[in-house]
């Protein structure tokens, strides 16, 4: 029953997390924004030392000649690691300021949501003068629309969305898994306990049979008396 304690272990930490992640889901989308922010930067700076690492060798390399004295063609010249300024700038300021680029990236999102729900509507608009459209083709530009509009108004909100997803998830895999726990602890103790008595019962019987053998065989053996 070793495994009893570790699923209730497993199922608090599942609800706890659960808890954390819906009480507290804008700073941990801050938290986990600053954290991608850093991984970028450190990577930035690692790739930036490589690079000036690689340069100082090359130009510390002797220049070598062949038999007929023509230089030996080197190693090509490294390119500049645009990319790795671009994520270090990117890490800048994702861990220095979270909330502008949440805020950014929510308005960019918030402007994509808009953009194609009121192409959707126009373009079903037109699609009205040669043919029926059913009410249930308007509600999905619709819908989609509404999500720009809150994006735009409540960025943290629907930042936050898929936490608060994460976390109610989490938290009914917790109950789910810890009322699983107590039925199968509960259930193993019943079997085990049936076990046991049908285990005494057999070893009774047993010992029962064994005695009425043993009395059979002494009576065989003194016979009967004239």
């Amino acid at each position: 029953m070793r495994t009893f304690p570790k699923s209730i272990l497993r199922s608090c930490c599942a609800i706890a997390a659960g808890v954390v992640l819906v009480q507290y889901r804008e700073q941990a989308v801050m938290w986990i924004t600053v954290g991608i922010g850093v991984v970028f930067f450190i990577s930035a700076v690692i790739s930036f030392i490589d690079y000036m690492a690689s340069r100082k060798n090359r130009d510390e390399q002797v220049e070598l000649f062949d038999a007929q004295g023509r230089k030996m063609r080197q190693q090509r010249k490294r390119p500049f690691p645009v990319v790795a300024v671009g994520c270090g700038i990117l890490g800048s300021v994702m861990a220095l300021s979270p909330n502008t680029f949440v805020g950014g990236l929510m308005f960019v999102l918030a402007a994509l949501l808009i953009a194609g729900g009121a192409y959707q509507l126009f373009s079903l608009s037109l699609a009205t003068h040669f043919a029926r459209v059913g009410f249930v083709w308007w509600v999905l530009p619709v819908v989609i629309l509404l999500i720009g509009l809150l994006t735009l108004i409540k960025p943290s909100v629907i930042a936050s969305a898929p936490l608060l997803i994460i976390g109610w998830c989490m938290m009914v895999y917790g109950v789910v898994d810890l009322i699983d726990a107590l039925k199968i602890h509960r259930c193993k103790k019943q079997f085990d306990k049936a076990e046991e008595i049908s285990s005494v019962r057999g070893n009774a019987g047993q010992t029962l049979d064994n005695v009425a053998g043993q009395a059979n065989d002494t009576v065989s053996e003194d016979g009967p008396t004239a």
